[in-house]
């Protein structure tokens, strides 16, 4: 199942960047437009792939400022990406209604010069009609051969009606938003992975050095646990030789050995 949600995240987070870099590109020209669209398009991806689990993290871990300032940023490069998917969307229905319009205005004329054919048979003039009612049947095969508008964008306009336009902005910025809101949820476990340190006991790590000294003690072949005469039996490193020192008085202090 991970790798299905990987593979749905990667997805969407992929047409996120193309809509991004088309967005970019198209603000200006020549290869430093392409240059910035790249730019914007990677820090994209960084922070769709990898801001949700920082800013997490640091929430978890009570670094505030961090989880803020990565909240802002991230919702900065959500709102573009939603600016570049918008864009490209909105030209798509430009198109559309385009089309539309083309076909209205054509299909309009065939109707009206199939009326006016219909009002000069109804004179008994079908000679001067018959030109205007071949023109209708050539607009009608011309509106046959234009592209059909969406099943949305035909929608819209049977839902919205005067406020299709509206509406159509409306569910353009709502399937933006929901684009990157998914492939932000599939990644919010992808946190960074933390290391933890455990800190080994200094007893425990020095412990057949204390198990020897001790026994040089109790046999009397050392007076003393100083650092020089530690370090004289143990032949060790002058810190290994203080380390040692240190846990003896430490032992000492608590349950005193000599």
């Amino acid at each position: 199942m991970a790798n299905e949600i990987k593979l749905i995240r990667a997805a969407l987070v992929a047409l996120s960047l193309a809509a991004t870099f088309a967005f970019l590109a198209g603000m200006g020209s020549g290869f430093v437009s392409l240059l910035f669209a790249l730019g914007g398009t990677l820090t994209q991806a960084a922070a769709l792939l990898y801001l949700p689990g920082v800013m997490l993290q640091a929430w978890d871990n009570g670094r505030l400022s961090m989880a803020t300032l990565s909240g802002a940023f991230l919702t900065v490069v959500v709102l573009i990406s939603v600016a570049g998917s918008a864009s490209i969307l909105s030209g798509l229905v430009d198109e559309q209604a385009q089309v539309a319009g083309e076909r209205a205005g054509l299909l309009a004329l065939a109707n009206a010069k199939q009326e006016s054919a219909e009002r000069l048979i109804a004179l008994d003039h079908v000679t001067k009609a018959q030109p205007l009612l071949e023109e209708a049947a050539t607009i009608r095969a011309q509106v046959n051969e234009l592209p059909t508008p969406s099943g949305f964008y035909l929608a819209a306009q049977r839902l919205g009606g005067v406020n299709a336009d509206t509406l159509i902005t409306v569910v353009i910025v709502a399937l933006s938003l929901l684009l990157d809101g998914v492939a932000l949820l599939l990644g919010i476990d992808n946190r960074v992975e933390v290391v933890e340190v455990v800190e080994r006991d200094p007893a425990e790590e020095y412990n057949r050095e204390l198990q020897e000294i001790r026994a040089a003690l109790d046999a009397g072949d050392l007076k003393t646990p100083s650092v020089r005469n530690v370090r004289a039996l143990l032949g060790c490193s002058q810190h290994k030789a203080l380390e040692v020192a240190r846990l003896l008085r430490a032992a000492e202090d608590q349950m005193p050995l000599f």
